[in-house]
C-alpha cells in the first residue's frame, strides 16, 4: 500500500518514552524546518478548526491507524513504537479519552491539562518529552529521585497544554533558559 509521502531525508528514532509532539518537534530541529512542515509531510493536520481553543492536537493523545500508518512510511518508525507515543495505552487506567474527539476527560481518573516536567531530563535528552508527564499520577522523576515541575519557573504558564506554533522551526534561541533550571521549552542541541 502506498501512502504518497516521501520519506524524511533524515532519520532519526524516538527516544524512550518519548511523547509524539515532542519527537515531531525534534525532526523539525534537526531538518532546519518549520514545525508545520514537518506535520504537513507526515499527513498531520496543522490546525484543528473544530477546537475553540488551543489544544494538545489530537493525533498526540489518540493518532488514528491511518496518521499512524503514514508517520511510519514517512518515518521508518514501527507503528507500535507511534502508537506508545500517545496516551492510548494509557486509556481507561491512568485517564479516560473520549475515543469520538481524541480528548482526555480532564474530569475523570487522572486527567489533566499540560505536562509536568523533570528539568534534569529536558537538559540530558536535549528538551524530548515524556509522555508519561501529562498523566496526572506522574509526580516524581525516579530517574533523578526530583518532584517533577507543575510551571515553567520563567512565565509561570502550564507546560505543553497545545502544540507548538508552526511560525519556525524550533531553535536553541526560542526561549532564555533560567540559570537554576531549565526552561519548558528546552532548546534543541544540534547535532
Amino acid at each position: 500500500m502506498s501512502t504518497g509521502r516521501r520519506t524524511l531525508p533524515i532519520r532519526y528514532a524516538p527516544v524512550a518514552g518519548e511523547a509524539l509532539d515532542s519527537w515531531l518537534e525534534f525532526l523539525a530541529a534537526r531538518l532546519h524546518c518549520r514545525f508545520a512542515d514537518v506535520l504537513r509531510s507526515l499527513g498531520l493536520p496543522l490546525r484543528d478548526a473544530a477546537l475553540a481553543k488551543p489544544m494538545l492536537p489530537r493525533w498526540a493523545v489518540l493518532a488514528t491507524a491511518e496518521e499512524i500508518a503514514g508517520i511510519t512510511a514517512a518515518s521508518g518508525v514501527a507503528e507500535d513504537v507511534l502508537a506508545a507515543m500517545t496516551l492510548r495505552r494509557f486509556d481507561g487506567h491512568a485517564v479516560v479519552i473520549q475515543p469520538d474527539q481524541r480528548r482526555v476527560e480532564r474530569r475523570l481518573l487522572w486527567g489533566r491539562a499540560g505536562s509536568r516536567y523533570c528539568p534534569a531530563c529536558l537538559a540530558d535528552s536535549g528538551g524530548r518529552w515524556q509522555v508519561t508527564w501529562r498523566l496526572g499520577w506522574s509526580f516524581a522523576c525516579t530517574r533523578h529521585q526530583v518532584l517533577l515541575a507543575d510551571r515553567c519557573p520563567a512565565c509561570r504558564r502550564i507546560p505543553r497544554v497545545r502544540a507548538r506554533d508552526d511560525v519556525q522551526a524550533p531553535s536553541p534561541t526560542d526561549h532564555e533558559v533560567p540559570a537554576v533550571t531549565t526552561h519548558w521549552r528546552t532548546p534543541r542541541s544540534r547535532p
